[in-house]
């Protein structure tokens, strides 16, 4: 279970589709692991840390 990363550069120089196709994978990839590991507090503090950091780069691909 790896973690999420954005280069927030190249996200930005995608095309919105692309960029939406982009977060709207990696918050199935949150997702998935969610409903295999519901019941584990390890797995729900990463997905925690995914969700917040997915929101953090929505706001800085959103600003560029």
């Amino acid at each position: 279970m790896g973690n999420i990363f954005f280069d927030v550069y190249q996200l930005s120089c995608l095309s919105r589709t692309e960029q939406a196709q982009r977060l709207e994978e990696a918050e199935r990839r949150i997702d998935d692991v969610q409903r295999t590991a519901a019941n584990d507090p390890a797995t729900q503090t990463w997905v925690d840390r995914q969700r917040k950091y997915l929101v953090e780069m929505q706001c800085q691909i959103f600003e560029c």
